[in-house]
């Protein structure tokens, strides 16, 4: 059996896998405080299933909501990761040049403390001994288990996106000084793009990348004959429309297919258009985190029968919107409560889903 499951708590995102061989793998790592890894989700949820060792771990890119509290992970598994995967962009030593840079220029701000985080993180992996490393990127394989008919590949981003950011890096600086506002690098081109296959089955974990990106990876593997079809898919970027791939959708397979998506309630996604766009494809959508309503209630199937029937209900957040995305700051236990949506598939297609806490099935 292959096991996904997927956790979010309206921000951030992880993905912890479960693979046929019994071994253990992390995607992506979000946490709300950096000052306490006791209440880092993903390595709870990890300790709860007595996982002792990863086969490995993957950051799809370089934003915040995806690396932050990695570093927690990388102190309790030491010398016990077998791989680890990672975006592909300049080389660590002058990506962490870059990353340095960016810290100096927003020092003493919580931009700076999440760089710091990142930089943590990146010297972490690139101190880890006897661990095979992967560039993720387009037509990477990553892990084979040909015993149980298990393959995860890396089919994004291509070229041209890495490319793309790369120049956007080296327009940012000169003479190795920062002379614009790093936000015009858009990290969101180099996210990786991960496609699993088991047995007969497929899914897409989408990380952050946007409609180009998509656009790119369905004309590389039509170039190579990469079967893209797929039962599952971990929605891009929080469900936003930039990242919708009307292309990408038509790979989906006949029958019963589920989409998870990880709500981020701070940008005010998943938007409505992609909810219902997804919603008249006749796909059962998975939310990790319900969006809020008006009376900033999670009132599940009344809000989502309003958003997707009328069109005009508008994504609202907590009053306190600094208090509720403050990640410095102790969280109410029970509005900040995550939610675990959780696929189990067999060789021949999707046989059981939960969702927790606040998750649900819609």
């Amino acid at each position: 059996m292959l096991e996904i499951h997927v956790i979010n708590k309206g921000i951030g995102e992880s993905i912890i896998l479960q693979l046929p061989n019994k071994k253990w793998g992390v995607i992506d790592c979000y946490t709300s405080t950096l000052e306490d890894k006791n209440k880092n989700m993903t390595l709870n949820f990890l300790k709860e299933k007595g996982v002792e060792t990863l086969a490995f771990i993957a950051l799809t890119h370089p934003h915040e909501d995806h690396y932050k509290g990695f570093s927690h992970i990388l102190e309790e598994y030491q010398g016990k990761i077998e791989r680890v995967f990672f975006f592909d962009a300049l080389d660590s030593v002058k990506l962490v040049t870059f990353l340095e840079n960016e810290a100096r220029v927003y020092e003493d701000t919580k931009r700076a403390f999440a760089v710091k985080e990142l930089i943590k993180i990146l010297r972490g992996i690139n101190k880890l001994k006897n661990v095979r490393k992967r560039a993720l990127r387009e037509c990477n394989k990553l892990y084979a288990d040909s015993d149980n008919e298990f393959e995860m590949w890396a089919i994004g981003p291509t070229k041209n996106q890495i490319d793309k950011y790369e120049m956007k890096i080296i327009n940012v600086f000169d003479n190795n000084r920062m002379i614009k506002n790093t936000d015009a690098t858009d990290k969101n081109l180099i996210s990786g793009v991960i496609y699993i296959k088991y047995g007969e089955t497929g899914t897409i974990l989408s990380g952050d990348a946007d409609k180009s990106s998509f656009q790119d990876i369905l004309i590389n593997c039509t170039e190579i004959g990469f079967n893209l079809h797929f039962d599952a898919i971990k929605v891009s970027h929080h469900g936003s429309s930039d990242a919708f791939s009307e292309d990408l959708w038509k790979k989906r397979k006949n029958g019963k297919v589920y989409a998870i998506i990880t709500p981020a309630l701070k940008y005010s996604l998943p938007s409505k258009e992609v909810l219902k766009n997804i919603h008249d494809k006749n796909v059962s959508i998975l939310l990790t985190y319900p969006p809020l309503d008006e009376g900033n209630n999670t009132d599940k199937d009344s809000y989502l029968y309003d958003l997707i029937e009328d069109g005009d209900i508008v994504f609202k957040l907590i009053e306190d919107t600094e208090y509720y995305y403050d990640n410095d700051i102790e969280h109410d236990d029970k509005v900040m409560e995550y939610g675990i949506c959780s696929l189990k598939f067999d060789k021949k297609g999707i046989v059981d889903k939960k969702t927790l806490g606040h998750a649900y099935e819609f």
